[in-house]
């Protein structure tokens, strides 16, 4: 195997990620993508991911959240380039004050 892609489906309502799905439709998720590291920057990422979203798109889903680690670049740079925005960030450390 050399790439997946996972979506998920979340209930109107509250739903993992708290304020962007409550008292909404339902929202699709970019659970998870996998592409080989021999395979990446050959465009098996967005084409993993395109038909994902297609998929949410045809069970009706007009918006799609996902999570991306701050330190995966190659990923935030595909996704921003497929039209996704920031809409939050989470941090798990801190340092204290």
């Amino acid at each position: 195997m050399v790439g997946f892609h996972w979506t998920k489906i979340h209930p109107a309502g509250p739903a993992p990620g708290g304020p962007l799905a409550q008292g909404r439709t339902p929202v699709g998720e970019v659970y998870v993508l996998g592409v080989d590291p021999a395979e990446q920057g050959t465009g098996l990422g967005r084409a993993l991911t395109l038909l994902g979203l297609h998929y949410l798109r045809d069970r009706g889903l007009g918006e799609v959240m996902l999570y991306v680690e701050e330190s995966n670049v190659a990923a935030i740079k595909l996704y921003e380039s497929m039209g996704f925005s920031r809409a939050a960030t989470d941090v798990m450390y801190g340092r204290g004050t």
